[in-house]
This record gives C-alpha cells, sequence and structure tokens, in this order.
C-alpha cells in the first residue's frame, strides 16, 4: 500500500508541483519584462520634455548679457554690500 502512495507522489504529485512552480516563475518573469518594457516607454515620452526643457535653459543663458545684469545689480544696490546677505552673528 505504501508503495502505491509513494509511486503516485513521485510520479504525479511531485511532477505536478514542479510544473506549477515552473509556471509561477514563467508568470513572474514575464511580468518583470512587461515593466523594463512600460519603464522604457515612459521614459521615451518624457525625453522630449526634458529635452525641451534644457533648449530653454540653454536659450535663457545664451540671453543673459552681462554688463546688463551688472547695471541692474548696481541699481538695486545689490552690489555696494554683497555680505549683508550673510549677516554673521557673534
Amino acid at each position: 500500500m505504501s508503495f502505491c502512495f509513494q509511486s503516485q507522489h513521485y510520479q504525479q504529485s511531485m511532477p505536478e508541483v514542479f510544473h506549477h512552480l515552473q509556471e509561477l516563475d514563467e508568470k513572474r518573469i514575464k511580468n518583470i519584462k512587461n515593466f523594463m518594457l512600460q519603464s522604457v516607454d515612459i521614459e521615451r515620452n518624457v525625453f522630449p520634455i526634458i529635452d525641451k526643457c534644457l533648449d530653454g535653459i540653454t536659450t535663457a543663458a545664451n540671453e543673459i548679457n552681462e554688463k546688463e545684469v551688472r547695471i541692474y545689480l548696481v541699481r538695486l544696490n545689490v552690489d555696494s554690500e554683497p555680505l549683508s546677505l550673510f549677516k554673521h552673528t557673534k
């Protein structure tokens, strides 16, 4: 009688368990694959937005006129006391 149970265990039950584990592992791998593909798609959709922002920063930086900024700072009197922004307490 025990031989019958042992035979059933090794010939039927264990292969079913292993098959189920293989299916679970394949499903897990497929989900990781899908996550990776979705992540790449999201990143690709964000790149044009970042590129446009960088273009805007470059344009703004190229439009800075050092002499005009200097004159503006002098007019605001920021230039006369640059350390007043960082008052030291003793």
